[in-house]
């Protein structure tokens, strides 16, 4: 969801607490196993490579907010460092949300020479809004037969089941191929039936 980038200047810096803060229409608890996770290849993505760090699968929030504790992310002067923030989602559609480092007070960091209470500077750390949709799952079942007589008409060859997630899906366009040695000449009154009986 979210991409932290930390670039340390004089000395090396140690972060102990990162607090990220939720906005949007999402209900509370629907965005849920909140994670930081170390982009130890700096590849600006999230894959299987990358480290947690802190509180694993933060569901609960405070204020709107999920606060990792429990690790020290060194940042030293010549080496700077990605976080990136992944999360779960289970709401309702059409809800928004995003996720920031919103202010200085929501991160902790101590300078590693001076031991000094720094603070930080905090540039575009907010996610763009993101809008929660549903799903649509289409699952195939062949209904044709293993052979048939030259020139039969109203022959079923494919049953599609459609099941809408979280909102009405409209479908307005269907594709199919055709594979084998038949010609698309030879396959005519092409046809689609609503089955209506679900039988």
């Amino acid at each position: 969801v979210l991409q932290l980038n930390f670039t340390a200047t004089g000395e090396q810096m140690n972060i102990s607490v990162i607090k990220i803060t939720r906005k949007g229409t999402v209900p509370d608890g629907q965005i849920y196993n909140v994670s930081l996770y170390n982009d130890t290849d700096l590849s600006g993505t999230f894959n299987t490579g990358d480290v947690a760090i802190g509180t694993v699968g933060a569901n609960t929030t405070t204020a709107s907010q999920y606060t990792f504790t429990g690790f020290q992310f060194n940042i030293t002067a010549t080496a700077p460092k990605t976080l990136i923030v992944v999360a779960s989602i289970n709401s309702t559609a059409g809800s928004t949300f995003n996720l920031s480092l919103n202010s200085t007070g929501d991160i902790n960091t101590i300078s590693g020479t001076t031991n000094q209470n720094v603070t930080e500077t905090i540039t575009s750390a907010e996610s763009t809004t993101t809008t929660i949709h549903g799903t649509l799952t289409v699952t195939g079942k062949t209904i044709a037969p293993t052979s048939k007589a030259v020139n039969s008409a109203n022959l079923a060859v494919l049953q599609l089941n459609l099941t809408a997630s979280g909102e009405v899906m409209n479908v307005s366009l269907l594709n199919f191929s055709l594979v084998g040695t038949a010609t698309e000449a030879k396959l005519t009154s092409m046809r689609l039936f609503n089955d209506t009986n679900a039988n």
